[in-house]
C-alpha cells in the first residue's frame, strides 16, 4: 500500500529528530557522515546528476539561498531548494521551481527512501538514520525525479558533520558566522568557523561574507589547506532611495530587494557571486535575471511586515546576532511611525539558545513584552525568558500559548504601535497559523 502524505510525515517524525530534542541531547559524538552516505549510495546516489550549491553560516544562509533560487528561476533554470526548518508545512523545506512539492510527490519520495532506512536501522550496532538524513535523501530523490538542474542546499547545523556535507557541490558560500549551537560547535568563534569551513572542497569555489578578523583568518587557512579557491563578498554601495549596487564580476546598479534590512543586501551580494560562479558549469545568469530575481524574491518570516493597525512584524531571529539585526530594523521602523508609537514584543525561544543575550537585545525597545512558548519540546519556559530580561522598563507578562500571546499583544497595542513576534521558527509559524497566513 502506497504511503499517504500524512503517513509519510508520520514516518519521518518517527525517526530520531535532533531539531525536536536538541542536538546536545544525543551528544556531540553522534554526528558523522557515514550513515547518510550509505543511504544515498543505496538509493543510487540521486545527487550525482545535480549541480549543487552548498551554503553554510550562522546568519543569512536561508535568505541567500532564497535569493539565489529566485535569480536562477528568472534565468530559466530549473531549481530545487532545500532549507530548514519550516514555519507551518514541512513541504516548505523542499521546493522545485519556486513551488512547494505536492503532497503526493512528497509521499512518493519518502516511500522510495523508507525501505533503505529500515534496512540500515535494522543492522546491529549501526547509527540509526535520523529524520534529517532521511528527509535530505527523500529531497534528493525528488530533485532527481523532477530533473532539477541546480540544487541549492542550506546546511542544518554547522557544516563539517552536517548531513548535507556528504554532497559534492559546484559552488559554496559561507555567510556571517557568530555564536550559535555552542554546545556542539564550540564556544569560541574560531571553533565555530572551523566547523562551518568544513564545507570547503578541493577545487570548489567559495564566497565568504565579511567576518570578524579571527573568523576570516580561519576560513582563509582552511581554504588554503583543502585547495578551495575563494572570493570575498562583492562590494555593496547603498543609495538614499533604498536601492543598492553590487560590484562582482559584473557591476549591477540600482538593485532593489523587497526583504527588509540592509543585511539582506549582503545576502543578495553573496547570491549574485554564487550565480556568477555557476557560469563555469554552463548556467548563464543574465543581468536582467539578477535584477528581476531580487525584485521578486519572497522569504516569509524574515522581518515580514504585515500591513494594518497595529503593524505586525514576523521574524524568526533566534540567536544574539540575529536579535541585534532585528533590533536595528525595529528601531528604524519605529522611527518612521507617528510620535508616541511603541513596540509590543512577543517572544518565545528554545531553552538551548542564549536566552538572556536574545531578549536583552530586544526588550529595551519594548513597552510590553509577552513571553510565551511554542508547541516544541525544546521551548524555554516563559518564566525563564521573563527572568532573563534585566533592567527593562517594559511590562513583562507570561502567556502559555502563542495564539494567546498574540491576542494579548493585539489587545495591549495602540493602532500606531508595532507588534513583533520572534524567537523561533515554531513561534512565528504558530503566529502565522493564528493570523491565517500561508507561508
Amino acid at each position: 500500500m502506497r504511503l499517504s502524505y500524512e503517513q509519510a510525515v508520520a514516518y519521518l517524525d518517527s525517526l530520531i529528530d535532533f531539531e525536536k530534542l536538541g542536538a546536545t541531547y544525543f551528544g556531540r559524538d553522534r554526528f558523522q557522515l557515514a550513515t547518510v552516505r550509505r543511504l544515498l549510495a543505496a538509493l543510487g546516489d540521486p545527487q550525482a546528476a545535480l549541480k549543487i550549491v552548498h551554503i553554510a553560516g550562522t546568519k543569512g544562509k536561508g535568505s541567500t539561498a532564497a535569493i539565489l533560487d529566485s535569480v536562477l528561476r528568472q534565468a530559466g533554470v530549473r531549481v530545487g531548494l532545500f532549507t530548514k526548518p519550516h514555519l507551518v508545512d514541512i513541504r516548505e523545506r523542499t521546493r522545485v521551481a519556486g513551488e512547494l512539492v505536492s503532497p503526493e510527490e512528497f509521499a512518493a519520495s519518502v516511500e522510495r527512501v523508507r525501505p533503505h532506512v529500515e534496512r540500515l536501522n535494522a543492522e546491529p550496532d549501526a547509527d540509526p538514520v535520523t529524520f534529517y538524513e532521511a528527509h535530505l535523501a527523500a529531497t534528493l530523490v525528488l530533485f532527481a525525479t523532477r530533473e532539477v538542474e541546480v540544487a541549492i542546499i542550506e546546511t542544518g547545523l554547522g557544516g563539517r558533520l552536517d548531513a548535507t556535507n556528504a554532497l559534492t557541490p559546484v559552488a559554496t558560500a559561507i555567510t556571517r558566522i557568530d555564536f550559535d549551537h555552542v554546545d556542539i560547535l564550540g564556544d569560541r568563534l574560531e571553533d565555530i568557523a572551523r566547523e562551518k569551513a568544513g564545507i570547503l572542497k578541493p577545487g570548489v569555489p567559495c564566497v565568504f561574507a565579511p567576518q570578524a578578523p579571527e573568523v576570516a583568518s580561519i576560513l582563509r587557512e582552511q581554504a588554503a589547506c583543502v585547495g578551495a579557491p575563494t572570493i570575498s563578498c562583492p562590494a555593496i554601495t547603498e543609495h538614499p532611495d533604498g536601492s543598492f549596487d553590487v560590484t562582482a564580476g559584473h557591476v549591477y546598479r540600482g538593485l532593489r530587494l523587497p526583504l527588509a534590512g540592509r543585511h539582506q543586501h549582503e545576502n543578495a551580494a553573496l547570491a549574485i557571486a554564487l550565480g556568477e560562479m555557476l557560469g563555469s558549469t554552463g548556467v548563464v545568469v543574465p543581468e536582467q535575471s539578477v535584477r528581476d530575481g531580487l525584485a521578486e524574491v519572497r522569504w516569509p518570516g524574515r522581518f515580514q511586515v504585515l500591513a494594518g493597525e497595529p503593524t505586525i512584524v514576523l521574524d524568526v531571529a533566534h540567536n544574539r546576532v540575529s536579535a541585534q539585526v532585528l533590533r536595528e530594523g525595529l528601531a528604524e521602523l519605529l522611527t518612521a511611525r507617528p510620535a508616541g508609537a511603541g513596540l509590543v514584543l512577543v517572544v518565545g525561544i528554545a531553552r538551548d539558545k542564549d536566552v538572556p543575550g536574545f531578549v536583552q537585545a530586544l526588550a529595551p525597545l519594548a513597552r510590553k513584552v509577552v513571553c510565551t512558548d511554542a508547541h516544541s519540546p525544546r521551548a524555554a519556559d516563559p518564566r525563564t525568558i521573563a527572568e532573563a530580561i534585566e533592567d527593562c522598563a517594559a511590562e513583562v507578562i507570561c502567556v502559555g500559548t502563542v495564539a494567546e500571546a498574540l491576542a494579548q499583544a493585539q489587545q495591549a497595542a495602540e493602532p500606531t504601535d508595532v507588534i513583533c513576534i520572534t524567537g523561533s521558527f515554531h513561534v512565528v509559524g504558530e503566529a502565522m497559523q493564528a493570523l491565517g497566513i500561508e507561508p
